[in-house]
């Protein structure tokens, strides 16, 4: 399997830390197949509980789940907290799961810091059940993980046996038994390799998830970027000209602002109400856009195909298609 290198780059701009050193915790809202009321009132009392730790605590919008799939990895893989909190700028993630169990609420939190194994703690209670129950059953969460008792130490013996009259002093003793000399020095470790040349080892997932608008997303040069603009006014304009590709969801209302792919490959996904206000795929040698979302894509610019527009409907103005004829141009890959 080829090796990639991958840079992940996200911005939560409901973490407004003083100092760029503060503690980071990001408190997910709880997800599951239960009414939202339930689920509301159940992540106010995790934030609750999150706010006694020592940290700037803020509370996302997307759930664990959805994250995690904004970021590409699986919720249920056991490395997949940690490549969340590296995307989205965070030392902490608390989230929560809720299930209908036989009449009962069933709650499982989990808290998770780098570098450390996921905590978690599960309770079950009944729906009218009183904040101060539910608390105090998350509670151990959010205490610091119990320190090991530290080893007895050995018993010392009553005295050390006389040592004949020739015996050197304990420190030339010391230095007596140790094990020879040192091993020579092997060759120096190699660097470990950055990015090369080939597009295939730049990776660049941006998350956009963040409850007020942010500013321009710019994909690097080389780069093949996929971006999640998942809430609403997130990420102003979205240039992918200098890419080798973008992969962009505009989900949140009014998000995106103007599209430009330049020259090469784009996938455009306009969900959410008001997205994508304009899309320049001009130049692209393959565009694909979907506008599902209520009045998006209103201005479109779509590549020239063999027998006419690359769009859906081979007429100017509907979104880009790369299956017509003359519309996926884009330079093969080299294996």
């Amino acid at each position: 399997m080829e090796a990639i290198a991958a840079a992940i780059v996200a911005v939560v701009v409901a973490l407004t830390a003083p100092a760029a050193a503060s503690h980071k915790i990001l408190v997910l809202p709880v997800e599951g197949a239960i009414d939202a009321a339930t689920r509301n009132r159940l992540t106010a009392d995790i934030v609750r509980q999150a706010r006694s730790l020592d940290g700037q605590v803020a509370s996302g919008s997307a759930t664990f789940a959805d994250t995690a799939l904004a970021v590409g990895c699986d919720p249920r893989a056991a490395g997949c907290s940690d490549e969340v909190m590296a995307t989205l700028g965070v030392d902490e993630l608390v989230w929560g799961a809720a299930s209908r169990d036989r009449g009962q609420i069933r709650l499982v939190v989990r808290r998770a810091a780098r570098g450390a194994a996921v905590r978690e703690v599960s309770m079950t209670f009944a729906s009218g059940d009183a904040g101060d129950r539910i608390a105090a059953g998350i509670a151990p969460l959010f205490a610091p993980p119990a320190a090991a008792p530290e080893p007895a130490p050995a018993p010392r013996p009553a005295g050390p046996p006389a040592a004949p009259p020739s015996a050197p002093p304990p420190a030339v003793a010391a230095a007596q038994a140790w094990p020879g000399p040192a091993a020579e020095p092997g060759p120096p470790l190699a660097a470990a390799p950055g990015p090369g040349d080939d597009h295939r080892d730049r990776k660049l997932g941006i998350a956009l998830a963040a409850g007020e608008p942010c500013g321009n997303v710019q994909c690097p040069s080389g780069y093949d970027c996929t971006i999640r603009c998942m809430n609403s006014g997130a990420c102003g304009a979205v240039g992918c000209a200098p890419a080798h590709s973008c992969d962009v969801e505009c989900s949140g209302p009014a998000s995106c602002g103007n599209v430009n792919c330049g020259m090469n490959a784009c996938a455009i996904d306009c969900s959410g109400v008001l997205a994508c206000p304009r899309i320049d795929c001009a130049a692209s040698c393959s565009c694909d856009v979907s506008c599902s979302g209520a009045s998006s894509c209103p201005s479109m610019a779509c590549p020239m195909g063999l027998l006419g527009p690359c769009t859906d409907q081979g007429s100017a103005g509907a979104p880009c298609n790369s299956n017509p004829a003359g519309c996926s141009v884009c330079p093969q890959e080299v294996t």
